[in-house]
């Protein structure tokens, strides 16, 4: 099926899998999140089906909510997924038939053998990692199929909000509303930090390369809602809110 006919449906899929988690285990913040989220989710949902046959093996960590190895276990795929609190949505994972590991991934290795799965989501993860990136990652790659890839996406620091962001009020948090000391004192409220550093798309595309992946595409996305930014947008795409990183092994 054609990208542009299958998301219609993989919208409707997302929106009953997420409304369906947040039934089962419900969490103050899931419900905003499906609806923040959907298009972006949408979006992740569309590269990895289009690129992996029904059968394949997934991983996404940090998967909470798990709204897409939801969607991706109810299409045929073998849906892992990775957070360190897992047993948080253990109704859904009984009901809708994926699996969630516990795992903190940046003090631990990843639980699975070298090559092991066909793609590996790192959505809105790498923002947050704070101890030691180049170890987690360097874990992400090592379970990644040779000819695989990893699909990593990320806030983009040098976006249009972001560069403004910088300028108007002095901040490098694009993405957050928090002041600094509120962001990393997530860590300490919900177990898990903000987002330790936003970054530009270089420095990720380095970052991954480095690490070992072999070929590294960026595909920058969204951003547009106001009609001015919209010519903005066509002439100068890296300034595009979100950056989606294709990682190959």
């Amino acid at each position: 099926m054609h990208a542009k006919d299958a998301r219609p449906a993989l919208r409707k899929l997302l929106l009953s899998k997420g409304r369906r988690i947040a039934e089962l285990d419900p969490n103050h913040w899931y419900a905003g999140y499906l609806e923040m989220q959907a298009d972006r989710l949408v979006s992740d949902l569309e590269f990895v089906t289009e690129r992996v046959p029904r059968g394949g093996r997934v991983l996404d960590v940090g998967c909470s909510p798990p709204f897409v190895i939801a969607v991706l276990a109810s299409l045929g795929y073998e849906a892992v997924g990775i957070d360190v609190q897992p047993q948080a949505f253990a109704r859904s994972q009984a009901e809708l038939g994926f699996r969630a590991v516990g795992c903190n991934v940046e003090e631990q290795p990843l639980p699975f053998e070298d090559g092991s799965f066909d793609a590996v989501l790192l959505c809105e993860v790498f923002e947050h990692l704070r101890i030691n990136p180049v170890r987690t990652m360097h874990e992400v790659r090592r379970v990644v199929k040779p000819g695989g890839f990893l699909h990593l996406t990320t806030p983009n620091l040098y976006s249009l909000g972001g560069i403004s962001k910088f300028l108007l009020d002095r901040q490098s948090h694009f993405f957050s509303t928090r002041d600094l000391y509120d962001e990393l004192d997530q860590i300490n409220i919900e177990g898990f930090s903000g987002h330790v550093r936003e970054y530009t798309h270089r420095e990720v595309e380095g970052f991954l390369r480095r690490v070992g992946f072999t070929r590294v595409e960026a595909q920058f996305r969204f951003g547009g809602s106001k009609a001015w930014t919209r010519p903005i947008y066509r002439l100068a795409p890296y300034l595009r809110p979100n950056v989606a990183f294709h990682a190959y092994r």
